[in-house]
């Protein structure tokens, strides 16, 4: 693998240091400021700045239409974010299955190069029927990460399948698991019911696998993939 650009040429555009987002979520200041666990949800998905192995496990079903270039713009910021001595995969969910940027089982060192290949991987990433976390998260689990973001926008099509998959995947609580609600720029009253409901079950799966969980609202006029 080519080494690619150094640590201090980012491969994107650049934030200041206050504003840049952590590879942990929410800005670099705000990461170092804040400690795991919250069970009713934080201000940011941050857990801990040192982990150093983390996967991202994002929703690219059907519902996700009007949303996914919210969550790429999160996902490439925390991307963007990881130092050369971190490691890294990026999974999407759709169709009853995945797609993985490395599906080896082994994580990928952050190195420019490799942060470039995630960037293109998620900007081609297109949507898809069904929304089954349940085989991400099992390949997510076997590279045996820290720390892993999961992104949705709202209930999976089986909720229970899945708490009890992430019980079995995480029984020792090694890694922490914060999740990420992506919210529509409108809401109806039947999104507001659907989108509570799901909130409190993702709050539910990031305190009882030591994360955090926050919300992030599609900014009215988001383009569709």
């Amino acid at each position: 693998m080519a080494t690619g650009a150094s640590a201090a040429t980012p491969v994107h555009e650049s934030l200041p240091v206050s504003d840049r987002p952590s590879a942990v979520g929410g800005s670099q200041t705000d990461a170092a400021a804040l400690t795991p666990p919250v069970a009713n949800g934080g201000s940011s998905a941050a857990v801990s700045i040192a982990a150093s192995k983390v996967v991202y496990v994002c929703d690219a079903s059907g519902s996700m239409i009007d949303k996914i270039e919210t969550q790429k713009q999160e996902l490439r910021g925390m991307v963007d974010a990881l130092r050369p001595v971190d490691t890294f995969n990026v999974i999407f969910f759709k169709e009853g299955s995945f797609k993985a940027l490395s599906t080896d089982g082994r994580l990928i060192p952050a190195t420019g190069d490799a942060k470039r290949r995630a960037f293109e991987f998620i900007r081609t990433m297109y949507i898809g029927p069904s929304s089954d976390p349940v085989a991400a998260l099992g390949l997510a689990f076997k590279e045996h990460p820290d720390l892993i973001f999961l992104f949705t926008d709202g209930e999976f099509d089986n909720n229970m399948a899945v708490f009890d998959r992430l019980a079995k995947l995480n029984k020792d609580k090694r890694a922490k698991l914060n999740t990420i609600l992506l919210l529509p720029s409108r809401e109806s009253a039947d999104d507001s019911q659907e989108l509570a409901r799901g909130e409190k079950d993702l709050k539910k799966i990031a305190a009882e696998h030591g994360g955090m969980f926050r919300s992030v609202r599609v900014k009215s006029g988001s383009q569709r993939p």
